[in-house]
């Protein structure tokens, strides 16, 4: 897929003072990003293959936290899936 980063990131001393791995690790979260943003706009273009809204958002959002660097230990309930579950009996 790949980022074409716009000139002033490139250029930008926060950018350029990075480690080529947190270059790397930053270059990587932004094609993640690309990936959410392709979601959101095959949703709204109805290519989603028929999911419903909850499922989608529930999706997106965990999306992005993991995006966050959202983590649990095994066996732990996520604050996420504790939000999905509010309006199931």
């Amino acid at each position: 897929m790949g980022i074409d980063l716009p000139k002033a990131i490139e250029n930008s001393q926060d950018f350029l003072e990075l480690s080529e791995e947190e270059k790397k690790a930053f270059l990587s979260r932004l094609e993640y990003i690309k990936e959410i943003t392709e979601s959101l706009d095959g949703f709204f273009k109805n290519t989603h293959n028929g999911k419903e809204l909850k499922d989608f958002l529930d999706d997106l959002e965990l999306d992005v936290c993991i995006n966050q660097k959202f983590s649990i230990e095994e066996g732990e309930i996520s604050v996420w899936q504790v939000h999905s579950a509010w309006g199931e009996s």
